[in-house]
């Protein structure tokens, strides 16, 4: 909040989040002045105060990163000489994530006014459940159609027993971090602190599609933001590194720290590995370099005739996968189960 948020935001995010409508929500990357990613979060664009009219914003951080989140964007604001103020939130909010294809009929049902429900995707707005407000946010970090539904701290247990009592009869079942991790590989989504660090570029992470003025879409803009600078040379200079989603036979376990193999030599390792469940396959991320430390390009990527992960010293065939190994159309996401 504060008289310079909207500005603020805008300049340490890397996608656009100035002239954005209360109710927008926004996936971006936040980047140091070396172009490396220090944040991977949402920022929703929430009611303006009452009192003077000044935007709001509401973000949203990962659990093991969010104290980090949190520091970061303070010392961007004062670097960046923004007059704004961050609360944090942390312990006053809960998370409830419904995700799957009847995650709209079990919110409909739980809901004090049904109607609210209606949200496209990377909309945000407030609810009441269980008689408690509720901030609903259409998104999802498993490849699902489904909400995050921020609840206060003090009416979290009353939701969640709403949900589950409503849910009943959609099927509603618990799940736990370790399919989120599961079904967030699948999909290719990034975790920050694993696959994506601080010293890891943004576009090296595969973040371009949401970077202002970096893809066809926001060609034309040139609002700054924290590291554009060091991300414009590494573009023109060509990556040296891109991060890759590897599979491979689903009886070779990967932990990460395994080997990745191009046509028999050495490029890199794996930072991340999961279990695929949804296409029986071992999965794991990685970042690829040239052996010269030339550019990675498409064709050098295109042009292997075997990788490989190395696993405990034995060589195992692995395919590169260019798209999300699971859904990669994202119908799900938008409510089509039917493919």
């Amino acid at each position: 909040a504060g008289p310079d948020a909207e500005a603020a935001m805008d300049w340490i995010s890397t996608a656009q989040i100035a002239d954005r409508p209360v109710g927008d929500t926004v996936y971006t990357a936040m980047c140091n002045h070396r172009g490396g990613v220090e944040c991977d979060l949402t920022v929703s664009r929430i009611e303006d105060d009452p009192t003077t009219g000044a935007k709001n914003y509401y973000v949203a951080a990962g659990g093991g990163s969010a104290a980090h989140d949190l520091d970061w964007i303070r010392r961007s604001a004062e670097v960046g000489g923004f007059d704004i103020s961050v609360t944090d939130r942390t312990a006053d909010f809960g998370l409830l994530n419904i995700q799957g294809p009847k995650a709209k009929e079990v919110l409909l049902a739980v809901a004090d006014s049904p109607e609210e429900v209606d949200l496209g995707f990377s909309k945000n707005k407030l609810i009441k459940v269980a008689g408690h407000e509720v901030r609903a946010i259409r998104l999802t970090f498993m490849g699902e159609y489904g909400f995050e539904l921020h609840a206060p701290a003090e009416g979290l247990v009353d939701v969640y027993q709403a949900l589950m009592k409503e849910g009943a009869q959609f099927g509603i079942e618990n799940s736990g971090y370790r399919a989120i991790d599961v079904l967030s590989a699948e999909k290719g989504y990034r975790h920050w602190s694993e696959d994506v660090r601080a010293d890891d570029s943004a576009l090296e992470a595969g973040y371009a599609f949401v970077m202002k003025g970096f893809t066809k879409a926001t060609k034309g803009n040139s609002a700054p933001f924290q590291g554009r600078e060091a991300l414009e040379k590494q573009k023109a200079a060509g990556l040296t590194r891109k991060l890759q989603c590897f599979t491979v036979d689903p009886s070779v376990p990967l932990h990460g720290s395994e080997l990745i193999l191009r046509d028999g030599v050495i490029v890199g390792y794996l930072r991340r590995a999961a279990f695929g469940h949804s296409i029986n396959r071992s999965i794991g991320f990685g970042y690829v370099a040239h052996p010269d430390g030339g550019v990675v390009s498409v064709d050098y990527l295109k042009g292997a005739e075997q990788w490989e992960i190395e696993v405990m010293g034995v060589r195992y065939p692995a395919k590169r996968e260019p798209k999300a190994v699971f859904d990669p159309k994202n119908d799900r996401i938008k409510g089509n189960y039917t493919v």
